[in-house]
């Protein structure tokens, strides 16, 4: 089936810019739900977005996205329109250095959906800190090399946490605060191990 006749008209007018910058088959994923003819879920890998970010705010179906080593520069508020969106991964793991997300903060407090995060190599301050303890359906966290120094009491807000990674962090004592999690199954924080984070 022709992609023109499964989605809505904004959202194919959002990719065929996107794949007008770079070729988003190459450098990226896209599903859609062709019933509804909504892109629902979306990875863009290795692109130059600045400035285009809030073409993925068009998605208003969106339930996964993916943004791994792409310059991004802010975040629109229009990100919270995305009331769909059950995850949410930004990672620039494979670039050796850290990136302070303009604006990430207050726009992430309204993805109150939100039940899976991945921040890589993102700088997180403590607002934003503050912000990540009010989205109470995560389900798994992992904000790896963020600069994290200790371990924040606005996280003991996440009691249906199941899944915590905050791997590569200057954490240098175990937080005993992840007693306060009914759920918790798995976590990683600096040495600290429990769970299988090899898969």
């Amino acid at each position: 089936m022709e992609i023109n006749s499964i989605i809505s008209s904004r959202e194919k007018m959002a990719l065929d810019i996107l794949n007008t910058m770079e070729k988003i088959s190459e450098n990226g994923d896209v599903e859609y739900e062709s019933e509804r003819g909504h892109v629902i879920n979306l990875k863009l890998k290795w692109l130059n977005i600045v400035g285009e970010m809030d073409l993925i705010c068009y998605f208003r179906k969106l339930e996964n996205l993916e943004i791994c080593n792409c310059k991004i520069g802010s975040i629109p508020e229009e990100f919270a329109l995305l009331t769909h969106l059950r995850s949410l991964t930004i990672s620039f793991f494979d670039i050796q250095e850290n990136f302070e997300i303009e604006d990430l903060f207050p726009t992430i407090f309204f993805l109150s959906n939100l039940e899976e995060l991945t921040l890589e190599r993102a700088v997180i301050n403590p607002v934003i800190e503050d912000a990540l303890g009010a989205l109470n359906n995560l389900v798994k966290l992992h904000l790896n090399h963020c600069g994290f120094t200790h371990f924040p009491k606005s996280f003991c807000n996440l009691s249906k946490l199941k899944d915590l990674c905050l791997a590569g962090n200057d954490i240098d004592e175990f937080p005993d605060l992840l007693f306060r999690f009914p759920k918790l199954e798995k976590y990683f924080i600096n040495n600290q191990i429990k769970g299988d984070y090899n898969q």
